[in-house]
């Protein structure tokens, strides 16, 4: 290779690498407008939170306030975080993975695969494509839920899967289902029950094997080890105070995931340019989603919910939070286009989600790919 050749493919990189910052610094004052003008986040009640970007094949990480208020340090792109509820999308990729390699059918009764007997009828009805888009009719939470718990900020540390299963037999719903959505947590602590029957494994090492390691999805984990401690953001309850993160008996496939940017922007890059096996699986996760009856335009999938922004605009979404954390992902399949956001407080971001996802579509004005 002759100098000149060299010399056009060194220039060229460092023109691709100019434009990539001047691409990240715009995106960098835009977020920054938003959250100052639209979002108006109060960093007193939520100390930071990190924005990942997507788009396509481009991948952008922006911090903004602290990690930890002891030592004001910022969060970065392998900092971890638990987030909540947003592990249900992770728990119906899977569930949905497993019906198509023929463990079960989405259609099964929950309680006949888990060979319960139950009081009512009602309840053998239910299913896993029920329990997947919240149309089963279980409680938000079971009767009596949290009698036994010592802390407001570990509410299923001694709620066990057995206390699950001996739910299910006694419940009674007011209707047998398929009823209208109704988000339930119980839902998805159903699911990883399962997902344990079909697989004779604990539901981490079925998650490890069919997600997570595919999926180069290393440091996402329902336990963190020790030698990754240091990595932890600090989360802050309510009041303002340090908590620590959740251990769970029970209820991980519904919220039990703590993760970091790196991994989160990782799937969505997956999930937004699939390779042909998980096309499919993708794909039904928002087929034929049912009404939320939350507002006309905001559907329910399997996991995710669907939301129209615009008539011919849709956007995946779903939130989660804990005693001290708040996570939110949405993406727009037609532009490869996705959004991240992570905090270290349970308050909501004032939309800074959906505000940047549209920022970065252009007002819904860009074209899919």
């Amino acid at each position: 290779m002759d100098f000149a050749r060299i010399s056009c493919i060194a220039l060229g990189f460092l023109l691709s690498q100019k434009v990539a910052q001047a691409q990240a610094d715009h995106f960098r004052r835009e977020i920054q407008k938003i959250i100052t003008f639209d979002a108006e986040i109060d960093f007193l009640r939520t100390p930071g939170l990190i924005v990942g970007l997507v788009l396509e094949d481009t991948t952008h990480f922006f911090s903004f306030g602290v990690a930890s208020r002891e030592d004001s340090a910022s969060m970065e792109k392998n900092s971890i975080f638990e987030i909540g509820e947003l592990t249900q999308v992770f728990t119906a990729a899977a569930v949905v993975e497993l019906s198509r390699q023929g463990y079960f059918d989405l259609d099964s009764s929950i309680t006949g695969f888990l060979g319960l007997e139950v009081r009512d009828p009602g309840v053998r009805k239910i299913s896993i494509r029920q329990c997947l888009n919240h149309t089963s009719g279980l409680p938000r939470y079971p009767p009596f839920f949290g009698e036994q718990e010592f802390s407001t900020e570990a509410p299923y540390a001694t709620y066990s899967k057995e206390d699950l299963l001996n739910f299910l037999m006694e419940c009674t719903l007011d209707q047998p289902p398929p009823l209208s959505y109704g988000f339930s947590n119980m839902n998805y602590a159903c699911l990883e029950l399962v997902v344990e029957k079909a697989c004779a494994l604990p539901f981490e090492e079925i998650m490890e094997k069919v997600l997570f390691h595919p999926f180069g999805m290393d440091q996402t984990r329902f336990t963190i080890p020790e030698k990754d401690s240091a990595r932890i953001v600090q989360g802050y309850n309510q009041a303002s105070k340090p908590v620590s993160m959740w251990n769970l008996r029970s209820h991980n496939g519904a919220f039990g995931l703590k993760s970091t940017p790196e991994d989160l922007t990782r799937f969505m890059e997956i999930f937004l340019s699939p390779e042909p096996g998980w096309a499919p699986v993708f794909s039904e996760l928002y087929r034929n989603p049912v009404p939320t009856g939350i507002r006309k335009n905001t559907l329910m999938g399997l996991g995710w919910h669907l939301v129209y922004p615009k008539k011919h605009t849709r956007v995946l979404v779903h939130t989660g939070s804990t005693a001290g954390y708040m996570a939110y992902m949405a993406m727009a399949p037609d532009t490869k286009t996705g959004v991240l956001v992570l905090a270290n407080s349970p308050y909501g971001s004032g939309g800074l989600g959906l505000l940047v996802l549209r920022m970065i579509n252009r007002n819904w004005k860009l074209k899919g790919l």
